[in-house]
């Protein structure tokens, strides 16, 4: 798929929507195409293409003929090819890059990259400037891609010294092949964990089966011929059907009919029989019954959890760092034996789900307590504070009071009217600044008295 530079260089795309685009321009006129082949194509999801398609229809460069089953894309906006020689016309965008699980910019950088290559030493002297420039992007994007696509082993970056100066060179470090070999390894654990469901629903098929109670005239044959019917019915069931036909089961045991021997057929009793058994009186029961196991286990778990966690965890030291899949774990192995009636994805979904309460209940009291021990710091500090300004008042209205019997003394030994006016008034000064200086003692004590009360 090639990509010219006036597509490359066009503000109104992202670059999601140039490579989209690009592909659209490879087919004729009207291209009947789905999202899910595009997306396949493209290496993304068929959502993605969803919002891209109807992007590109809004920016008037497509436009969509038909119904969703029947649809056409005509492109409306062309671009013209033009090939200058000695300069950047564009490059290709190749499948084995087009597949890969990368945001589109890192895709253009990857596919630029190998159109500048050396065929010689296979490797590329292009600088940020230049990327940033034809693709529309930021040199600090740039770098960040570069670093990235470093990290997850896509190129290579290698400095040398030429000329006097340094120059960097990029090499791809990664194939079509190995991209295959990723792909067929995740199909192949995809599979495996498909066959790992179908083998456990199997067994849960195999346990309702064996404690449905055999009717005593039953030979082995008729045993077998009941299982070859049962079996294929109860692997089409869900995990919560299975569920609700294990309580049934367990329930219409306690039956007088039952107990008597008169047992229904395991087939007649999955098909001709579901009104008797399976009805909404039953279906209610199971629901409560569902809902008083939960509480049970719930409660079951947060006991242990909260056990382990005070009693383990805390005098370990090491609450913090373990995560909440390694203490399921060590609880799990310390812990499971006692509870075996559980259930074991149940019991690790709530086990994990206590576990983030408690962690959180923990988390919360911890800071509770920082913050009381803080605010207790705080008004100790503030304390002395206080008590070093009420020394320092107190030596001030010392002083003052001092230089007030001075002027006192001075008045009652002056004989002229003016000198007289002058000491009265600056006594009057000081009697106003000591009453200040009262009135702010008193609220200092206040405050230092509330602060002891406090603390």
């Amino acid at each position: 798929m090639y990509i010219h530079k006036n597509l490359l260089i066009d503000e109104t795309l992202t670059n999601r929507e140039k490579i989209v685009f690009a592909y659209l321009l490879n087919f004729k006129k009207q291209i009947r195409i789905s999202n899910k082949e595009i997306a396949i194509a493209i290496g993304t999801t068929e959502r993605e293409i969803e919002r891209i398609v109807a992007a590109l229809i809004k920016k008037k460069y497509i436009v969509s003929v038909g119904n969703t089953n029947n649809r056409k894309l005509e492109t409306k906006k062309s671009i013209r090819p033009e090939f200058k020689k000695g300069q950047f016309n564009g490059f290709n965008l190749d499948d084995d890059i087009l597949v890969l699980k990368l945001d589109a910019t890192k895709k253009l950088i990857l596919a630029e990259i190998r159109s500048f290559l050396n065929s010689k030493i296979g490797k590329c002297a292009v600088s940020n400037s230049h990327f940033a420039k034809h693709l529309n992007i930021t040199e600090r994007t740039v770098r960040y891609a570069l670093e990235n696509l470093e990290k997850a082993k896509f190129i290579k970056r290698e400095f040398v010294e030429k000329d006097g100066m340094v120059e960097r060179r990029l090499c791809l470090t990664f194939s079509a092949t190995s991209i295959v070999k990723q792909d067929k390894q995740e199909e192949e654990e995809r599979s495996e964990q498909v066959k790992k469901i179908e083998e456990q629903k199997d067994d849960e098929a195999i346990k309702i089966f064996n404690i449905y109670p055999k009717r005593p005239d039953m030979t082995e044959q008729k045993v077998q011929e009941q299982k070859n019917l049962c079996l294929p019915i109860l692997k089409n069931k869900t995990k919560e059907e299975l569920e609700y036909i294990s309580y049934v089961i367990n329930s219409s045991k306690s039956c007088e009919s039952w107990k008597a021997g008169f047992i229904p057929y395991m087939y007649t009793f999955l098909t001709k029989s579901r009104e008797k058994y399976f009805n909404e009186s039953t279906k209610s029961k199971f629901e409560k019954f569902k809902r008083d196991k939960y509480v049970l286990e719930k409660s079951v778990c947060n006991l242990v959890i909260q056990s382990y966690y005070d009693e383990i965890l805390k005098k370990k030291g090491n609450e913090e760092q373990s995560t909440d899949e390694e203490i399921y774990i060590d609880i799990f192995l310390n812990y499971s034996k006692k509870y075996k009636d559980l259930d074991i994805v149940a019991y690790k979904q709530i086990c994990l789900a206590e576990l983030k309460k408690i962690k959180l209940k923990d988390t919360t009291s911890k800071k509770s307590e920082q913050k009381k021990e803080q605010t207790k710091t705080k008004r100790e500090l503030l304390k002395e504070e206080r008590k070093e300004e009420l020394i320092k008042l107190l030596t001030k209205l010392e002083h003052i009071n001092q230089n007030k019997n001075i002027y006192l003394s001075l008045l009652s030994l002056a004989f002229d009217e003016e000198t007289k006016r002058k000491y009265e008034a600056e006594i009057a000064r000081i009697n106003y600044t000591e009453a200040q200086g009262l009135e702010h003692l008193s609220k200092l004590k206040k405050e230092l008295a509330t602060l002891e009360d406090k603390i």
